[in-house]
């Protein structure tokens, strides 16, 4: 299990408002080097409320550089991640619950879990609870010790990314 808390400096409303836009979510494709991405974001509450809930998913090529040897002999250079997170309603102090699941495309690996938006202090608090699996016969557990350090690695990159989308419109 890998669990990750990453603050900013803004109410879980501005925070979901970010993670949830096109800008922003390029922005990330590109610090986590995706030579090749793709980004699609989708109302699932129809009502037209402000701030309702969201679907976001994204396709990136990524390449395997910093990966252990053993693991790019097993993937090759680069990998596609596949991911879909799932944003549900705000709560009444605004924080949010979002279920996220990735795949690796090619690969008997995957990713799921869930994330949440909390108000703390004076900003929120971005909590992501990832597992990750590989089906692949007694290499399976070395691929997510090895993934794991990475999938750290990319979230931290976002939160950097999305720090300074903050600051920049702050």
């Amino acid at each position: 299990m890998l669990r990750k808390t990453m603050h900013y400096d803004a109410d879980p409303a501005t925070v979901y408002a970010m993670l949830t836009d096109q800008a922003f979510q390029e922005k990330a494709m590109a610090a986590t080097h995706a030579f090749d991405h793709e980004v699609e974001i989708v109302d699932l509450d129809t009502s037209g409320a402000p701030g309702a809930s969201r679907r976001v998913t994204t396709r990136r090529s990524l390449p395997t550089t910093s990966a252990p040897d053993a693991v790019r002999r097993f993937v090759g250079g680069s990998v596609v991640v596949a991911q879909v997170v799932e944003w549900g309603a705000a709560g009444a102090d605004g924080s949010r619950e979002g279920r996220t699941h990735a795949d690796i495309e090619g690969v008997p690996a995957e990713a799921s879990g869930t994330m949440h938006l909390r108000p703390a202090d004076g900003g929120t608090d971005h909590v992501v609870d990832l597992t990750l699996t590989s089906r692949v016969p007694l290499v399976g557990g070395r691929i997510v010790a090895a993934a794991e350090p990475l999938v750290g690695e990319a979230l931290e990159a976002e939160h950097r990314v999305g720090a300074r989308h903050l600051a920049e419109r702050g």
